[in-house]
This record gives structure tokens, C-alpha cells and sequence, in this order.
């Protein structure tokens, strides 16, 4: 897939896979969670709602 759209975006965006990997960031997202954040390794423990993760929410009900 191809994300040079999200490329210009002021929010900032990430791509999790079903591993919960991230697999793109955006320049936003770079700038905002800075070494935190590794392309090709987990998300978990980035942002304060990992305890409820909505990733996980949608995996296990097969929706979203």
C-alpha cells in the first residue's frame, strides 16, 4: 500500500499491522513521538491507552 498521502498531514499517522508492529509513520508522527518511535517494532507502550488498546479491541472482535 501506498501512504505518500499521509506524507503532508499535520496529524500525525501511524500504520499498525495485525502484530502490532508499526509499519509506516508519518513525518508528524516522527516529530511528535520522536525516538520513541522505531518503524518495524511494536507499539505497545507509545501512548497512555495501550492498557485498552483499540488495535486489540478491533483484532479480537473482528471489526473496524
Amino acid at each position: 500500500m501506498d501512504f505518500e498521502l499521509f506524507e503532508s498531514f499535520f496529524e500525525g499517522v501511524l500504520v499498525i499491522d495485525q502484530k502490532f508492529r508499526i509499519v509506516y509513520a508519518n513525518p508528524s508522527a516522527k516529530e511528535i513521538l520522536g525516538d520513541k518511535l522505531k518503524t518495524g517494532e511494536g507499539c505497545r507502550g507509545l501512548f497512555s491507552i495501550c492498557q485498552s488498546c483499540p488495535a486489540k479491541f478491533v483484532k479480537e472482535e473482528g471489526e473496524g
